[in-house]
């Protein structure tokens, strides 16, 4: 897990001050990789390519980074694990190479200087990496599939800049630039830019997937996806009619070997464990079936642990009951003591990428905690809810489609329909046709009451949607897939990568931790994908296959319990919000006064913050600080 950045000239000029601005870039990504750093700097002085080091695997071996490859005519600026890693190794072996280390960054510069960017189809794991051909002279940009890392850049007929975080890049661009707003109202409607996107106008990021390959010779720069979802071999199997048994047995086997290869072996980690379900089968398979004892962590955000109705214990006390199972060794804390002011402000300073969710902060506290502790692996179990049919919301949905015969039915006239049932579900829009389908996801909750009273429609362009659909190249594999599978598609091509996983990344990275999503393997997310209707809600459950895989291990009190999730921001605390003063940012702030946004939009932000929700205030407030910050960070030319 690294920091990683890079310049490039495109108009075969040597680039402006370049040391200067490397050197700046390593050292604001410090957080992201603390250990060591490099920077490599063409003769030409075309090129800049930095690379900050969180050493993981291998730990003990500091070679230079970036990474020059045995033959020299490479290098790697890198961020990610290969779990894989020893499997390529011996693969690449057998091709011939001889490798020196035993990290998988070595793998990773030698694979893709063997065979190219199609190694990357090899790999379990995640990384976001920037490898330079020096030979060929051509650049290859990537970011996984399912977005673990992120990747940010900023390009114009002078030079390329890129980097793992946004403010980096500001602080070096010698051009102005500004807020976009259309990404505002993404943000406020979504809590996240629209993938690919950012709330600073010229500055995107990778999708999930997406490749970036730059020829230095001509300047020409292509886009593409390189790797894609395989789901259909895991729909073959379910519609074999498979026994409940060999579903769960099949489950079990793959979740086992993805949370096995996620456990660090060289430095120490922490699981999270709350009383729910996911983070109860990490800390099972983690723990290898208690065959050893592990570190895991429950965090307090409210006074009172959170009980809901119909569960007979609070979420605490289920965390203790999973705890007891695995044996292992278990902490509990107060996010109110791991200064959450300090985390709130520095989230919503740099939230340049677009995400506006309150639910950032958490995943800082977390981390925060887990490195006091001496850790630097996180083990969170994020995915299976979008994956796998964890929101009641969506399970409404999945039903109304079952109630209007929709599901695998390829007759058109019955499909090209917008459904309305149960007042569309409080809003919940979804159009079960496959050509456009969509639907309302669970981070897309804002109101079209909200967005009308804050934002100008007649100024303001509102950006293409994307979350809750599904990418045009997976069309032709849809017609196939019934409306829970299909909304499984679309969280993991769009808010996994450009929501979900930027909130983890960049709240566990701001204290040098290094998040791990296991159930975001795609092993396991082509078999979530593929699993259908009648197994993710069975007997009117949420997650039915991973709950009945829980009570074989805990039993019914903890397999059967409602999902909880984070209770409450810490900054709802009466002391806590008075120290953030939100609300007074706002009042003293002109941002609300631009065009895009209606004259009353601030009055109406302030008298809406005094609901119980308040949601939208720390919206108003992130987008206020990140203002802020993006005039601080102009670069200034010597």
């Amino acid at each position: 897990m690294c920091g990683i950045a890079g310049i490039v000239s495109l108009n075969s000029r040597p680039l402006y001050d370049i040391r200067s601005r490397a050197s700046l870039m390593a050292k604001m990504m410090n957080h992201r990789g603390p250990d060591y750093d490099g920077v490599w700097i063409s003769v030409e002085k075309q090129i800049a390519l930095i690379n900050t080091r969180l050493s993981i695997v291998d730990p003990s071996n500091k070679f230079s980074v970036p990474y020059s490859t045995n033959s020299k005519k490479s290098l790697l600026t890198y961020n990610g694990e290969i779990y894989n890693y020893r499997e390529l190794a011996n693969y690449l072996s057998s091709k011939g190479i001889i490798l020196k280390t035993k990290s998988d960054t070595e793998i990773m510069a030698e694979g893709l200087e063997k065979e190219g960017i199609e190694f990357v189809n090899k790999i379990d794991g995640f990384f976001a990496f920037a490898f330079f051909d020096k030979v060929n002279n051509k650049l290859i940009l990537n970011r996984d599939l399912i977005g673990e890392k992120s990747l940010f850049y900023y390009f114009d007929d002078q030079e390329l800049i890129f980097c793992s975080e946004i403010a980096p890049i500001l602080a070096v661009l010698q051009k102005p630039v500004s807020i976009d707003y259309s990404q505002i109202y993404s943000a406020f409607k979504y809590r996240a830019a629209a993938p690919g996107k950012t709330i600073v106008q010229n500055i995107n990021r990778l999708e999930g997937g997406e490749a970036i390959l730059l020829n230095l010779i001509t300047k020409k720069i292509n886009k593409d996806f390189i790797q894609k979802f395989n789901f259909e071999k895991w729909v073959d199997f379910f519609n074999s009619n498979p026994t409940e048994k060999k579903v769960l047995d099949a489950y079990e086997e793959n979740l086992y070997k993805s949370i096995k290869y996620r456990v660090p072996e060289e430095v120490g980690f922490s699981c999270t464990l709350s009383g729910g379900i996911d983070s109860a089968l990490i800390g099972i398979f983690s723990s290898n079936y208690s065959k050893q004892k592990i570190k895991t962590i429950y965090a307090h955000s409210t006074d009172l642990p959170p009980l809901r109705e119909g569960d007979i214990i609070n979420e605490h006390e289920a965390s203790k009951i999973s705890s007891n199972y695995i044996s292992n060794q278990h902490k509990d804390f107060s996010m109110f003591d791991m200064d959450p002011v300090e985390n709130y402000i520095k989230a919503a300073k740099n939230s340049f990428d677009g995400i506006f969710c309150e639910g950032l902060p958490s995943f800082s506290m977390l981390a925060q905690f887990n490195r006091e502790l001496g850790r630097k692996v996180l083990l969170l179990s994020d995915g299976p809810d979008d994956l796998i049919g964890g929101y009641e919301i969506d399970k409404n949905l999945c039903e109304d489609s079952i109630k209007l015969n929709l599901n695998k039915s390829k007759n058109q006239n019955n499909l090209l329909k917008l459904v309305i049932h149960d007042v569309k579900r409080k809003f919940n829009i979804c159009n079960y046709s496959f050509n456009p389908f969509y639907f309302n996801t669970i981070h897309g909750g804002t109101s079209k009451n909200i967005l009308e009273n804050i934002f100008d429609f007649k100024n303001l362009n509102v950006p293409k949607r994307k979350f809750g659909t599904i990418p045009e190249r997976y069309i032709n594999l849809i017609h196939d897939l019934d409306v829970s599978q299909r909304i499984a598609l679309s969280y993991a091509s769009y808010s996994l990568p450009d929501h979900f996983n930027i909130r983890i990344d960049r709240g566990a990275m701001t204290h040098s931790v290094e998040p791990r999503v296991p159930f975001q393997a795609l092993s396991i997310v082509n078999m979530m994908i593929a699993t259908p209707i009648e197994w993710r809600y069975k007997n009117n459950n949420t997650k039915y296959i991973l709950r009945k895989i829980v009570e074989r291990h805990i039993g019914k009190k903890i397999a059967f319990r409602k999902k909880y999730g984070f209770a409450q921001p810490v900054w709802k605390n009466t002391i806590i919000s008075k120290k953030l003063k939100m609300r007074e940012a706002l009042e003293s702030s002109n941002f609300f006064s631009n065009e895009k946004f209606k004259e009353s939009s601030k009055d109406f932000l302030l008298a809406e913050s005094k609901s119980s929700n308040q949601r939208h205030l720390w919206m108003a407030y992130c987008a206020i600080k990140s203002a802020e910050q993006l005039k601080k960070l102009k670069y200034k030319k010597k």
